[in-house]
């Protein structure tokens, strides 16, 4: 038995929502009377559920949280921390989202028709993300202050628009694709996992990385220069997704200065990137 719960904002909000209860494992067992019991913060202020969203239930009082399929529709712009810790069921939003989308998720399925802030992903261990817009800063990343690997650990995030800087910051797992383009620093810190930018790169992706791999389409302005080129590759496969990329790719290993076995994988599209064929000339390729 399926479960459809639309929630809908009652007014534009002025200042920041936090709404971690937004995600089906809170809807279990509870029907739309229970939920006066369900508070969140405005601001500073907490208070309940109900009195910010109106909220409709199509079906019966859910029994777990995989018969829940939760619709977000309007303007959630100003939410924050929605999903967090959301363990299964579906999402789907129809609108743009504020920041921490997805925080500490281990399972379940969002969909975002809209635009995400920042923090997408943060700390996410598993499930799967798909963002039908583009996205703000710190995708799948760790949090200011914390050691490099602290970052997204599994799961799958799908992003059709374009990404802002250090997609992946810290990540040690998991799968980010962005079809589009992105800004500088994508991997900064990466420790495990898999980044591909479908478009172009502000540049240095790979900072500091010491083991995950960081595939690049279009055009990379600038590489960090403590990668060393090992080869060239002619397709990439991502068995996570069952893609498949094809082309003339460079791949340098690094970063050296995070480590010295450099096991990090840096594959750079050499169809886009005719300014650093000189790198595969001096080595007689």
């Amino acid at each position: 038995m399926v479960v459809e719960i639309y929630v809908k904002p009652r007014t534009l909000f002025k200042v920041p929502v936090y709404a971690s209860v937004l995600r089906p494992d809170t809807f279990v067992g509870k029907s739309p009377r229970e939920l006066t019991d369900v508070y969140v913060l405005e601001g500073s202020k907490k208070v309940p559920l109900t009195e910010l969203f109106d909220i409709e239930y199509q079906g019966s009082v859910p029994s777990s949280v995989e018969e829940i399929t939760l619709h977000l529709v309007g303007d959630f712009s100003k939410v924050r921390e929605i999903c967090r810790r959301m363990t299964g069921g579906n999402v789907i939003i129809e609108g743009d989202v504020g920041a921490f989308l997805g925080y500490g998720m281990t399972g379940g399925r969002v969909i975002v028709r809209g635009n995400v802030g920042d923090w997408l992903g943060t700390h996410m261990c598993g499930g799967f993300i798909e963002v039908y817009g583009d996205v703000g800063n710190y995708v799948g990343a760790s949090l200011p202050g914390e050691k490099p690997g602290k970052g997204m650990r599994g799961g799958i995030i799908i992003i059709h628009g374009s990404a802002g800087a250090e997609v992946g910051r810290g990540m040690r797992g998991g799968v980010v694709v962005v079809e589009g383009s992105s800004d500088a620093l994508p991997g900064v810190n990466m420790r495990g996992g898999t980044i591909v930018i479908e478009g172009d790169c502000k540049g240095y992706p790979g900072l500091n990385m010491r083991d995950g791999r960081i595939v690049i389409l279009g055009r990379v302005d600038d590489i960090v220069p403590t990668f060393y080129i090992d080869s060239i590759a002619e397709k990439v496969r991502v068995k996570e997704l069952g893609r498949e990329y094809r082309g003339t790719f460079l791949l340098l290993r690094g970063d050296a200065m995070a480590d010295i076995s450099c096991s990090g994988r840096l594959f750079i599209s050499l169809d886009k990137n005719s300014h650093l064929r000189y790198l595969t000339e001096l080595l007689g390729w």
